[in-house]
């Protein structure tokens, strides 16, 4: 009994002494305290609950246990528990997880001022970026009689441009990109030089198949510029000689074909299966939100708007009450058929008389006037409540001038006045003859 209690003395004096211990290690590092060696096996810290962890009386800073549940993990004591990983505000409960900061949240920014604050500092998009330092012509494409090809003689930056093909009299020799532009403007930017007969071979750019530059002569190395609004585009460098005649090196040259969008990359993303170009978000009486069409369904204070033109003003001079006649417009998008029918004609021929030697036109005792019906086959696309025309008058030999105001109106028809205001009349033609006709704008 005495050999054995002076055994453990001895051991516990070596690990007093030593201030190291060596598990499976006869040569424990220096900075450490214990120094494990194992290939088989691991070290187990206590295991508990998240209940049984917060149950530990004074935890000392820098203990250390293995949660079970609630985001299991290892977790030490540093004023608080927290997840090795480090301190994260992010909390996992079953299937859910949420972020339990008091504060606000930033993405794109270190200084959030909303609970949810995102924030996009890019740089602007770059559609394309053609040095041709890698020696091929993709993504651009070339044709013609001989195609563009990558030279190392002539170039603007870098070593390498593209140079036109090798064409004879009365050829050319295309170089040809196809950009669809998306969002905001976009900026095309690109190097040319021209060696060439003056006023006859010339190096011709186009923007779907309209010019934009022309280029013969000596002409160095110049910098073109154009800005590309959304759309689709066909560029074309063409390099074209006439029948005859060479000068210079015969050839046309492109460096740094640059298109930058001015747009950044969009700064939030939500796809719930309604999203759609022109959509916007709308929120329910809860908050939950869903992309829709912008409507006075979806929000009630748009309202309706429609306008359109060409309703035409049946001529007063041969009308008669109940006559009718029709003409197709455009409304929306949608051919409809107009049906006129006159209900009332007003009309007065005047006369003169002279007042101290001067044949005055005497006023009529009503203005010159017609009731019209306009029905509408389909209907107008919503029911109208506010209504503005406008008159015009499509003859240079009559300039009449009306005044319009409806009498009755609905989606299926509008049965108005239409009185001529720019003259009382006249002694040889009591009203108004063809070509007039007039736009409506209207609201629910």
């Amino acid at each position: 009994m005495k050999k054995i209690l002076l055994s453990f003395l001895f051991v516990i004096e070596i690990f007093t002494a030593n201030a190291q211990v060596g598990i499976n290690n006869t040569n424990p590092d220096a900075s450490s305290a214990l120094d494990i060696t194992s290939t088989n096996s691991g070290i187990l810290i206590p295991r508990m609950t998240k209940v049984q962890r917060d149950a530990i009386t004074a935890p000392a800073t820098g203990l250390m246990v293995f949660q079970t549940d609630n985001t299991p993990g290892f977790y030490y004591f540093e004023g608080t528990w927290k997840p090795f990983a480090g301190e994260s505000h992010w909390v996992a409960e079953g299937d859910n997880i949420y972020n339990g900061n008091t504060g606000n949240v930033g993405v794109g920014t270190t200084n959030p001022t909303t609970k949810l604050h995102i924030e996009n500092v890019g740089s602007p998009t770059v559609i394309l970026n053609k040095d041709f330092e890698t020696g091929g012509l993709a993504p651009l494409t070339t044709s013609g009689n001989q195609n563009w090809a990558i030279q190392t003689v002539n170039a603007y930056g870098g070593t390498k441009s593209a140079k036109s093909g090798a064409i004879g009299n009365n050829q050319e020799s295309n170089l040809q990109y196809d950009v669809t532009i998306l969002g905001g403007d976009a900026t095309l930017s690109f190097y040319y030089k021209v060696s060439s007969e003056a006023n006859y071979d010339k190096l011709i750019f186009t923007i779907n198949g309209i010019e934009k530059g022309v280029w013969s002569g000596n002409v160095g190395y110049s910098q073109f510029t154009q800005v590309l609004t959304p759309g689709i585009y066909t560029l074309v460098w063409k390099y074209k000689k006439d029948v005859s005649g060479i000068s210079g090196l015969d050839a046309a040259f492109l460096d740094n074909i640059n298109i930058i969008s001015a747009s950044l990359e969009p700064a939030l993303k939500l796809v719930d299966g309604n999203q759609a170009a022109g959509k916007v978000l709308v929120s329910d009486a809860l908050g939950n939100a869903t992309w829709q069409a912008l409507s006075n369904e979806t929000i009630v204070d748009i309202p309706l708007i429609a306008a359109f033109g060409g309703m035409k003003i049946p001529p007063c001079g041969p009308a008669y009450d109940y006559q009718t006649d029709f003409f197709y417009i455009d409304i929306k998008g949608v051919e409809t058929k107009v049906t006129w029918m006159i209900y009332e004609r007003t009309t007065t021929a005047n006369s003169t008389v002279n007042i101290n030697g001067d044949n005055v036109l005497k006023a009529p005792y009503k203005a010159e006037r017609l009731q019209v019906n306009y029905v509408f086959d389909p209907p107008l696309p919503f029911e109208p409540n506010g209504i503005i025309f406008s008159a015009s008058n499509d003859s240079s030999s009559w300039s009449d001038a009306f005044t319009l105001n409806y009498v009755q109106k609905s989606q299926n028809n509008i049965r108005m006045n239409i009185v001529r205001t720019d003259k009382i009349g006249d002694t040889t033609s009591p009203c108004w003859t063809y070509g007039s006709t007039f736009d409506v704008f209207m609201t629910n």
